[in-house]
Formats: structure tokens, C-alpha cells, sequence
């Protein structure tokens, strides 16, 4: 099964798990969701090192599936981030506590495309 949103193609779901993590997860930047009760349900976005930032969700037990997808530049992963929190329900409904974050250093790029958000706090 995988996961679309504008043009960007997610593997998974995969349970949210040390070993499939170990297993099926490239040592690279990317996306990610992890999905809460059942797989469909999403319940936080994310984005960063995926075998790092998975590993520590599993550890914590986060939720109990996970689906990711490779970015190839900051901006790229930022911008996806962003659309998956709108898309999934913002804070409203995630377990994220806020808008995700511009990459560092990067004020160059604008808080948010999305029409009517104001984007992460300054």
C-alpha cells in the first residue's frame, strides 16, 4: 500500500517497530507518518533522519504503524511536512503539538504555502 500527496509516493505501512525499522528503513532524510489503532489512521507527521527519528517513535511505542518516504533537499522535506500536517489535521488532530519548522537557517523560504496558515510561531 503506499500513501500519495502531490507526487510524492510513501512506502509502508510498516509496523512501527525496532527491527522494521532496522529492516526496511534507508539510512537517509525524509517523511514520515505514523499511524495510531489502525493503518489508515494518521497520527503525527514528521521529518529528519528516518532510521534515527523511527527508532526513537518505536522506542517510545508512538504508534504501531509507519510509512516514510525519501527527500532529497531541506526544502523539498519541509514542504511536504507541511502539506501532510494540513492534510492529516494540524495539531487539532495530530499528536504534533505544532506547525513542523522551517529547515535551519533557512529564512528565506516562507512559514507555510498553505492559504490562511500563519505558519510556525517566531
Amino acid at each position: 500500500m503506499k500513501i500519495y500527496q502531490e507526487g510524492a509516493s510513501m512506502d509502508g505501512p510498516f509496523p512501527l517497530e525496532t527491527q522494521a525499522v532496522r529492516e526496511v528503513v534507508p539510512d537517509v532524510e525524509g517523511v514520515y507518518l505514523l499511524a495510531s489503532n489502525r493503518r489508515d489512521y494518521i497520527s503525527y507527521v514528521g521529518r529528519g533522519s528516518l532510521k534515527t527519528r523511527l527508532r526513537s517513535h518505536a522506542s517510545a511505542g508512538r504508534g504501531d504503524h509507519f510509512y516514510f518516504v525519501e527527500v532529497f533537499s531541506d526544502v523539498e522535506g519541509f514542504e511536504l511536512e507541511c502539506a501532510l500536517f494540513h492534510r492529516y489535521g494540524k495539531a487539532t488532530h495530530l499528536d504534533n503539538d505544532i506547525h513542523p519548522a522551517r529547515p535551519r537557517g533557512r529564512t528565506d523560504l516562507p512559514r507555510c504555502s498553505e492559504p490562511g496558515c500563519d505558519g510556525e510561531p517566531d
